[in-house]
């Protein structure tokens, strides 16, 4: 179901997928117009969710017809740390960013 067929409906649980740049918000909006358009679409879906809300994203992702790692979507920046609960790889990932340890690759 798209984020618009879902306005004025309610489900106990919902899973929005593709939260990263490019997905969501989506790669031809351009405007503040157009992106405060997709924030609201997607504020729509999350409030969807009587019980449970799963938002998830692609750390690599086959997009036309070629392999990419897109970033997070900036508006998963908005939502507040203690109302998130990231997975295990994500922390993992959180942690290894704000290591300081150097990488041989």
């Amino acid at each position: 179901m798209t984020l618009h067929a879902s306005k004025g409906l309610e489900f106990k649980c919902v899973f929005i997928a593709g939260l990263e740049e490019g997905i969501l918000p989506l790669y031809r909006a351009k405007t503040e117009e157009e992106i405060s358009e997709e924030k609201r679409l997607l504020y729509v879906g999350m409030t969807r969710a009587e019980e449970r809300l799963f938002l998830s994203r692609a750390i690599k992702r086959f997009q036309f017809g070629k392999s990419e790692h897109l970033p997070p979507s900036p508006f998963l920046q908005k939502i507040q740390d203690d109302l998130l609960n990231l997975s295990k790889f994500e922390r993992d990932m959180k942690e290894k960013e704000n290591s300081n340890q150097l990488s041989l690759f």
